[in-house]
């Protein structure tokens, strides 16, 4: 049996390229993840305000408008991890810059591919540094929630 050694440098180009697929995988799971808990914390928020609505004490009325600020501001840090990062120059953000001279774009190309190690390295960075972002976020915005609900438990006795 005869074995051909794989060289490195395509070695490397295969390694960089399954982690960013594990990567790119990560994203899709984040954004889920936020998506589902935006649905999660805006029936939270909209159930929180319509108590502020009914007989309750002003004590209890305190305590749920406390308890939708943490909440509120969760939301926002959701809204935050779901929104489109147009900054940099990686993926199709790189392709969008030659919209007025395309022709480049079989250079750029061309160039990338003889330092393909380097260019999946650059992605694999700037995918890697936008997971954990969204995951910060997310965990942000959990630990608001525990906060807003733990005011709304406070509010519940009180009412």
């Amino acid at each position: 049996m005869e074995f051909t050694a794989i060289p490195t440098d395509q070695h490397t180009a295969d390694v960089l390229t399954d982690e960013i697929t594990g990567v790119r995988d990560e994203l899709r799971k984040a954004d889920t993840k936020a998506f589902g808990l935006l649905a999660l914390f805006g029936a939270t928020l909209a159930g929180v305000l319509a108590l502020t609505r009914t007989d309750v004490s002003t004590a209890a009325v305190v305590l749920l408008y406390l308890a939708a600020v943490p909440i509120g501001t969760a939301l926002v840090a959701l809204l935050l991890t779901v929104r489109p990062n147009l900054a940099g120059t990686n993926g199709f953000l790189r392709w969008a810059a030659y919209h007025r001279e395309p022709t480049t774009v079989v250079a750029d190309i061309a160039d990338a591919t003889v330092h393909l190690p380097h260019a999946l390295a650059e992605e694999l960075v700037h995918l890697s540094v936008l997971a954990v972002t969204k995951y910060q976020r997310i965990r942000h915005a959990v630990h608001l929630l525990l906060l807003g609900l733990a005011l709304l438990g406070l509010a519940v006795p009180v009412a």
